[in-house]
């Protein structure tokens, strides 16, 4: 349904820069996003009137701009309940005026360090740091 709106809405550029097809298979895989939100890069060339299509196409409750830089603007779009972040995806492929488009990935920390010194607080020896650093600002401070 929302792949049909935006392409009945917007035109299609067949140079599309993203990769879509590499959003749907991390989607397909089951890759930890946050429900209901995407992320979509509007070109430069991009009209106020091309991005409010958009938004509209997708039927966006609630948006925020992440980022702007040279025209572009990267912004976080929540979509109405029910809305699957797979169909909207697909429904903006290839639409001009819009560089990609992506879930909200989430991301874990998954790399456990071996490093001993780290994993019992040891390294950088920061309390040996701290406790010469005080020493240095006492003995300053007692001269003056």
């Amino acid at each position: 349904m929302v792949a049909a709106e935006c392409a009945g809405v917007l035109s299609m550029n067949a140079g599309a820069a993203g990769r879509s097809d590499l959003v749907l298979k991390a989607l397909s895989q089951g890759k930890s996003q946050v429900s209901g939100e995407l992320l979509v890069q509007f070109s430069a060339q991009s009209s106020s009137t091309d991005r409010n299509a958009v938004r509209q196409a997708l039927g966006v409750t609630q948006r925020s701009v992440v980022r702007t830089a040279k025209g572009t603007s990267l912004e976080l779009m929540k979509l109405p309940l029910g809305t699957q972040i797979a169909d909207a995806a697909r429904g903006l492929d290839g639409v001009a005026g819009v560089d990609f488009v992506e879930p909200n990935w989430t991301c874990q920390q998954s790399d456990v360090s071996d490093d001993t010194y780290f994993t019992n607080g040891t390294l950088c020896c920061r309390n040996h740091v701290d406790r010469r650093a005080r020493q240095l600002f006492a003995v300053r401070r007692d001269k003056r």
